[in-house]
């Protein structure tokens, strides 16, 4: 009876260690996840494509990484810092012209209740609530539209410069 005791001991201490493991593990990768995911999708998109840059480079698999690693550097790590270089630098234009656009337009009913999913219920939500008008949202959410498109902005510019500079 001691045995089966110790034995039973052993193997629960043994799985929650392991689990403890496994926890600790997800909670270190956990920072890396992302760009684990976009980075099997990129290669899992262009893998074709490298076989086939293999083939016209004799074979060699280093060189047809090498072509492959500088095509999808220029095809998407530049006109990407481009872009984001664009948005942070104009980020004052573009809150300005948004708090003089945003009030003159206007939602349509029918507009917002043929969202998917959510768009009816909103426009019940609205009526029920005493809510604003679908109509009268764009005024209401222009003086706020100018702060929350600069701190996006600024937040998009702190992780470019944080993934170009690898923390």
């Amino acid at each position: 009876m001691a045995e089966i005791q110790r034995d039973l001991t052993r193997v629960v201490l043994a799985v929650i260690f392991i689990l403890a493991l496994i926890g600790s593990s997800i909670w270190i990768l956990r920072p890396f996840l992302g760009a684990m995911v976009w980075a099997t999708s990129i290669v899992v998109a262009t893998w074709p494509l490298m076989i086939k840059v293999q083939d016209w480079l004799w074979g060699k698999r280093s060189l047809a990484v090498t072509v492959m690693a500088l095509l999808l550097l220029c095809i998407l790590i530049v006109p990407l810092t481009f872009a984001i270089g664009t948005i942070v630098s104009n980020v004052d234009d573009i809150a300005n012209g948004q708090n003089q656009w945003l009030p003159s337009r206007r939602l349509r009913h029918g507009v917002v209740a043929s969202v998917p999913l959510i768009g009816a219920k909103a426009v019940e939500l609205l009526a029920l609530r005493g809510g604003p008008r679908v109509d009268e949202i764009g005024s209401r959410a222009a003086p706020y539209a100018g702060s929350v498109i600069k701190w996006f902005a600024t937040q998009v510019a702190a992780l470019a410069s944080c993934s170009w500079n690898f923390c």
